[in-house]
């Protein structure tokens, strides 16, 4: 069966992330490319993606919405919270979404990227570079030893809540309340947390 292709809004049409999914064999375009200018508004994108038999990723969710409630024969929408991301964590998300789904799951469809999220050895979500953040690692080895516990404990509220509004219940795991939790915890939105040293007063 035919993949979906995949086109990249203004806003997510990062040379990096373009490279890499072609290198990975996927049919992507960004804009702005030669049937999509660089100014091209929201409306256009959708447009010009549709008829060009493409769905679209965007960060901009509040305006793809209303457009598709507005163009329901659109191509398929991709959302994702920007912050929520990084450029790795994009990479494969977007991988498996274009090599798990088909062409034609997507005409009229609007999905999170989120769907989507690579899992770490311990079998946890994550959207980052790997198992564990800089931040986390950087943080533990700034706290004092008595105040890790409660630093990551705090921390680990403040991922949930993060995540929780991107749309996605963390389900904690009895090893978060132990001093494994250093092994054990992904980076759920690396970009979000700093790592549990902010916590420490």
């Amino acid at each position: 069966m035919p993949k979906p292709r995949l086109h990249l809004d203004a806003d997510t049409s990062i040379k990096a992330l373009h490279a890499a999914l072609l290198s990975r064999g996927h049919d992507v375009t960004g804009t702005p490319n030669d049937w999509m200018p660089l100014d091209a508004s929201d409306e256009v994108q959708l447009l010009g993606a549709t008829a060009q038999g493409r769905c679209i990723f965007t960060f901009n969710a509040r305006d793809f919405l209303v457009l598709a409630s507005r163009y329901v024969q659109h191509g398929g929408i991709v959302l994702a919270a920007q912050k929520s991301w990084t450029l790795t964590g994009m990479i494969l998300a977007l991988d498996r979404l274009l090599s798990e789904t088909q062409v034609e799951d997507w005409p009229g469809q609007v999905r999170w990227l989120n769907e989507w999220l690579s899992v770490d050895s311990a079998g946890y979500p994550y959207a980052g570079d790997g198992d564990l953040s800089p931040g986390w690692h950087a943080g533990c080895r700034q706290a004092l030893p008595d105040d890790v516990d409660r630093a990551a404990e705090a921390w680990v509220a403040d991922v949930e809540h993060r995540f929780n509004t991107i749309g996605h219940a963390v389900e904690r795991s009895p090893r978060t309340k132990t001093s494994s939790r250093r092994e054990s915890l992904p980076t759920y939105i690396p970009e979000a947390v700093q790592g549990p040293s902010r916590y420490v007063s």
